[in-house]
């Protein structure tokens, strides 16, 4: 510890020595490790520091991982991972099949450590390695996806679970089901009817468990990234007229999964017109994409309706929202209903559409690609905006804040910075740090009383909102309401907004010039009074018309309660 004290007050010549004399006696010591390794590397020494960082991993591989960050991201910062890779495999980098699984395992940990501190690039280059070793690890997989998602470059993403489904030896016909409905080519019906991934054919529960949730993130990539719906009325259109083919899948065929990750570009899903700047012809622009993805809706929809079918039977009998991939079924539960119906008509060719980012936690699914009319009372035209989804996995406003290093603050720092500059964003967070946060930190002594908790969200989600000002100046901001569906957690969503509304939160976020939307109660018997107890509140009705998986509020919500709370402060 003294010695990587020194190495951190920048007294190398005295921390070297020390380091040297730990690690003869203990070559295993962390701290010693850590200040030995970026000296190695300053010397050019690449081989030696690598390996005293493997050496080092594999004796801790039962620490928290947090542990060794400062070791691992220091050093791979500056190593690429086929010089790790020469490391772990001295005959040319290239491992015996029999080792190819085992070192796989180790890129993919290094690659966690990574992913964790938010070392993005370098974590994507380690899972993709790890992946091209070890093909059909689902877990390997799956981690690849997430990691590559969260730097929004999802169309890799999908392509590799696609990949893994092509090559799956288990429950193969669904594989080829799955597959093939993703690169829209043609599949026996017969022979493909209620297929699905089953638990026998797996060598033990998480292998089945990972593909199921393979299945359900390529269901989530595809929501997001394309209208499931019309979005403007196509009945007009000239017979004859040819229906373009969906973008997505063109661009899908097109991947090169053996390309490593780079830093310098990301391949996203979603039609790049939705994304593009905010300059003259906007409305124009939009009503192009707005057609195209429309003509394409019917197709896009058929693909994640075949998706569901599959998934939907092969998580018969099993309790998945109990199991490691709860998360990832969460999202598939509420997909799963979003896309039995249509929630809401389009809209005429004729009127002007504008783009509404929703940015934020799993509650942007609801809103998801619907339209709003904005038009305010006294206004000459009709003003209807698309909301298109930016999700950011997991997030909470806890891991958002400055000290952070937490992959959930990247992730939504890179949606932020990918909006066009003078869009309309609404944000959408705080619901799982109600969920899964404030009463675990006040069991932790971190506050007094889980008012007190709430209170200091507040403050987080304030200072939030203004970072967000000051790196996108001109775009209206609204801060959603948390949606008060889980019975369980009323009792902290409820006050939570009522913090939200209250004079000093309120002022902070005006200083951003953000404005905190109000709904209309969401319970079938009105608002509850503040004195109710939580068991009381956990029996409140939602609206008939709201309700959608237990979880999230249905689509219905973006016309009865989103678009009055947005006109009256539009």
């Amino acid at each position: 510890r003294l010695a990587r004290a020194y190495f951190h007050a920048g007294e190398r010549d005295s921390a070297a020595p020390l380091a040297q004399r730990v690690l003869e006696s203990n070559p295993n010591q962390r701290e010693a490790c850590e200040v030995a390794c970026p000296l190695l590397l300053d010397r050019g020494d690449f081989n030696t520091a690598l390996a005293l960082l493997i050496r080092c991993l594999i004796h801790h591989r039962s620490d928290p991982s947090k542990i060794l960050s400062d070791l691992v991201c220091t050093a791979m910062r500056r190593c690429s991972v086929n010089q790790l890779l020469l490391v772990l495999a001295p005959d040319g980098g290239v491992p015996e099949p029999d080792q190819q699984s085992s070192i796989a395992e180790v890129i993919a940990y290094m690659g966690l450590i990574l992913k964790e501190n938010s070392v993005m690039v370098e974590a994507c280059q380690h899972y993709h390695k790890a992946v091209l070793f070890s093909p059909t690890n689902g877990s390997l997989c799956l981690n690849l996806m997430h990691t590559y998602a969260l730097r929004r470059d999802d169309l890799r993403a999908l392509s590799f679970g696609a990949r893994y489904f092509a090559s799956l030896g288990c429950s193969a016909a669904a594989g080829q089901r799955i597959n093939a409905c993703v690169h829209g080519t043609e599949v026996d019906v017969e022979q493909c009817d209620k297929v699905s991934i089953s638990l026998h054919d797996f060598a033990n529960e998480t292998s089945f468990y990972d593909t199921m949730a393979v299945g359900f993130v390529m269901l989530k990539l595809l929501y997001l990234a394309h209208p499931h719906r019309e979005l403007v009325d196509m009945r007009e259109l000239d017979e004859g007229v040819p229906q373009k083919e969906l973008q997505w899948q063109q661009r899908l065929a097109e991947v090169d999964v053996e390309q490593a990750p780079s830093s310098s570009r990301v391949a996203t899903l979603l039609d790049g017109r939705w994304l593009f700047a905010m300059e003259g012809e906007e409305s124009a622009k939009v009503a192009e994409a707005a057609v195209d993805s429309s003509t394409g809706a019917e197709r896009h929809r058929d693909v994640l309706s075949s998706l569901c079918d599959v998934l939907d039977e092969s998580r018969k009998g099993h309790d998945l929202h109990k199991t490691p991939v709860r998360n990832e079924h969460a999202y598939f539960s509420c997909i799963r209903e979003i896309v039995k119906r249509q929630w809401s008509s389009p809209i005429d060719r004729s009127v002007p559409l504008v783009r509404m980012f929703a940015v934020g936690d799993s509650h942007v699914l609801s809103s998801a690609w619907q339209t709003l009319d904005l038009t305010v009372t006294g206004q000459d035209s009709s003003c209807q905006h698309v909301v298109v989804p930016r999700l950011v996995t997991g997030a909470k406003l806890w891991h958002l804040q400055p000290k952070s290093k937490f992959y959930t603050k990247f992730a939504f720092w890179e949606q932020i910075s990918s909006l066009p500059k003078g869009a309309p964003i609404l944000l959408i967070l705080g619901e799982i740090d109600c969920r899964d946060g404030v009463l675990k930190a006040v069991q932790k002594g971190r506050y007094s009383s889980v008012e007190a908790a709430l209170s200091s969200l507040v403050e987080l989600y304030v200072r939030l909102v203004q970072e967000v000002r000051a790196r996108l100046p001109t775009s209206p901001i609204f801060v959603h309401p948390v949606p008060n569906v889980l019975p369980e957690t009323r009792f902290l969503t409820i006050v939570f907004n009522r913090l939200l509304a209250e004079p000093v939160a309120r002022s902070g976020f005006a200083k951003a010039n953000a404005k905190v939307l109000e709904f209309a109660s969401v319970f079938d018997k009105g608002d509850p009074p503040a004195e109710m107890d939580a068991l009381a509140l956990s029996k409140l009705k939602l609206l008939p018309e709201l309700q959608l998986d237990g979880t999230h509020m249905s689509p219905n919500y973006v016309e009865s309660h989103l678009g009055p709370a947005l006109r009256q402060v539009y």
